[in-house]
């Protein structure tokens, strides 16, 4: 690849499934990305994370609308929802999601800092 300035690198595109594996190889095992970055890769990828404390992070896809959902986290519900989180009951299911708009990597961050 050549850049705009003309350096040429070497490089190799990861698949957002792989990114865990890549990163683990490099001796970044439990490092977070960004979130920024983790809602792009689940919105636009589906990627999925395992968040601290056991929470999943991943796509659903609700009423044809892509959703950011927490897994296993109902017992956080109440503190969830105060930073911005928002909770729907489906299928006789309470879950909790994270709004898929501008605001979705500040609540993100908010979340991660609750589950520690």
């Amino acid at each position: 690849m050549q850049l705009s300035n003309g350096e040429k690198v070497l490089g190799r595109v990861v698949n957002a499934e792989n990114i865990r594996q890549v990163a683990e190889q490099l001796g970044m095992k439990n490092k977070l990305l960004s979130p920024e970055e983790l809602v792009h890769l689940v919105l636009n990828e589906r990627y999925s994370e395992q968040l601290p404390g056991g929470v999943t992070l991943r796509c659903s896809t609700i009423a044809s609308e892509r959703r950011i959902e927490l897994v296993n986290a109902l017992s956080l519900a109440d503190r969830l929802v105060a930073v911005g989180c928002f909770t729907e009951i489906i299928q006789w299911r309470k879950r909790i999601f994270i709004p898929a708009n501008e605001k979705a990597p500040a609540i993100l961050a908010a979340v991660i800092k609750i589950l520690g």
